[in-house]
């Protein structure tokens, strides 16, 4: 298993600066989204890309820019990969980001998965299994070749 961190704020910065000046002169807070899923890189190998793709999305058009890049024969086991992610994010929502001569306020908006990325990132059993519901308590049933709520 190996990841490419590229670091969150630096990114963002980047990002901000590509935007006219019209649009950052306003600009005191960044609300950022995050997205999670796993990607199969050819059909008839286990090998794939779980991209960490984060977009500023207070300012229009969003620009879309990768985070962090897990490769691995398998889905991930563990979450080492989300963990500089996760500090960086830590560090900047409370320190905010300097550009230019002010200091943005940085928010999460949202942190979007499909079904089985959600389960991993919660550390939770996939929808399919037995709790797999991350919302009850209940166990499934066993019927054939289904599990039920």
């Amino acid at each position: 298993m190996e990841y490419l961190y590229f670091a969150l704020s630096e990114e963002i910065m980047k990002n901000v600066a590509r935007y006219p000046c019209s649009v950052t002169d306003n600009l005191n807070a960044l609300e950022l989204s995050f997205n999670i899923d796993g990607l199969p890189l050819f059909k008839r190998s286990q090998e794939t890309l779980w991209p960490v793709l984060c977009s500023i999305a207070n300012i229009k058009p969003a620009a879309v820019f990768p985070v962090a890049l897990r490769y691995g024969k398998s889905k991930p086991k563990d979450l080492t990969f989300l963990e500089e992610v996760i500090r960086g994010l830590g560090y900047i929502m409370e320190h905010g980001i300097q550009y230019d001569d002010k200091c943005l306020s940085v928010s999460l908006r949202c942190i979007v998965c499909d079904a089985p990325a959600r389960a991993l990132v919660q550390g939770t059993t996939s929808y399919s299994g037995y709790f797999g519901c991350d919302k009850c308590c209940q166990k499934g049933r066993w019927d054939g070749r289904v599990i039920y709520a």
